[in-house]
């Protein structure tokens, strides 16, 4: 993932700043923190001339929304999310609604991950297409067009069907969630079922679930996630995403299980990844992705292991599906002297008791 300052004057320059975007009619959304604004959506009150064409299929669509956003409050704002629709009432109906989404989940990795959308695709902007043919779902897809004479690289994602999308809130929250998992997080593929690349299921559990939190913080509500209510996505957060969340810390994780190419690898995957972000500082999770120097899920074992020898210390987290119970730590070199005891050691790993909501790893 490319630094959060990457290219950012550049695109300032090309698109235009904060100044720009409050003379035009939009959606400010509140930050997450309670801080100064992070976000903006601005649906075009006109159509498109001339006409957008998508990449894949040489589609012709005719409406846009736009989501902006910036790293701070001294930052201008810069274009992150670019929907387009076909025809008028798909815009009318969920552009806004779909690029508030994607905006949200920007903002969630800024402040959790610590990451930005890859400037490596047209200045880190992704473009969603919603289209009102194909086979009902969603696809992402890195792909190249021609703009303004010049071939670029683009981030991009499908919305197939689009009038049996909107029937189900709680299933476009979660398509929206599983497609951006795609574009903006870690590759780690070599799987054979249920997708190749394990991002796209990772987003939709890791993502909702940060919805819920912050719906239950009061920070988020309904508009922000396609219309689906709290109770919806308390029951699919239970249902999906604890077990995973549950079994990547109880179990010690182990090359051979992460290994295996079917859905059991990559749950023994999720369940990991989900693990280390709820546990871990919020950087922590993508510095171990980059540290275990492959796309191969069993490589993430080492690469948390060197992100823990990094540090001097380390303060983990107990989330509420593992309040309670014992979970596996890298222990590396430390020693755990504050919060939690330790019942068992193995290959690098501890199986430690916490006695309350978060212990420290100490040299």
């Amino acid at each position: 993932m490319n630094g959060l300052l990457a290219s950012l004057l550049l695109v300032v320059a090309q698109q235009g700043g904060q100044g720009d975007l409050v003379r035009r009619q939009g959606l400010q959304l509140h930050a997450l923190d309670g801080g100064p604004s992070l976000a903006v959506v601005i649906p075009d009150t006109q159509k498109l001339d001339p006409t957008k064409r998508s990449p894949k299929n040489n589609g012709q669509f005719l409406w846009q929304t736009n989501g902006f956003g910036r790293f701070t409050e001294e930052h201008g704002y810069v274009r992150r999310v670019q929907v387009y629709a076909e025809d008028r009432g798909t815009h009318d109906r969920l552009g806004l609604p779909v690029a508030q989404m994607v905006m949200r989940l920007w903002e969630h990795n800024l402040r959790k991950l610590k990451i930005d959308q890859s400037t490596r695709y047209n200045y880190g902007i992704i473009d969603l297409y919603l289209c009102s043919k194909g086979k009902a779902g969603g696809e992402q897809r890195f792909d190249t067009e021609i703009v303004n004479g010049e071939q670029i690289r683009v981030n991009t994602i499908y919305v197939y069907d689009v009038k049996s999308f909107d029937k189900n809130r709680m299933e476009m929250a979660r398509e929206i969630a599983h497609e951006y998992g795609h574009a903006t997080l870690p590759p780690i593929g070599g799987f054979e079922t249920p997708e190749d690349w394990a991002n796209g299921y990772l987003g939709e559990k890791m993502f909702l679930r940060w919805c819920l939190e912050s719906m239950k913080d009061n920070k988020m509500n309904s508009s922000d996630v396609m219309g689906a209510t709290r109770a919806e996505l308390e029951r699919w957060v239970a249902q999906n995403v604890d077990p995973l969340l549950v079994r990547g810390g109880t179990e010690r994780p182990t090359r051979a299980a992460l290994g295996k190419k079917g859905r059991e690898g990559m749950n023994a995957y999720l369940g990991l990844a989900l693990y280390v972000q709820a546990v871990f500082p919020g950087e922590f999770f993508s510095r171990a992705h980059v540290l275990g120097g492959s796309q191969s899920a069993p490589d993430f074992i080492r690469g948390i292991a060197m992100a823990t020898a990094e540090r001097e210390s380390l303060k983990l987290s107990v989330p509420a599906p593992l309040r309670g119970k014992a979970i596996w730590v890298p222990y590396g070199d430390k020693t755990l002297i504050e919060g939690a005891k330790v019942l068992q050691r193995a290959e690098g790993w501890a199986k430690v008791q916490p006695s309350g909501a978060s212990f420290t790893l100490h040299p």
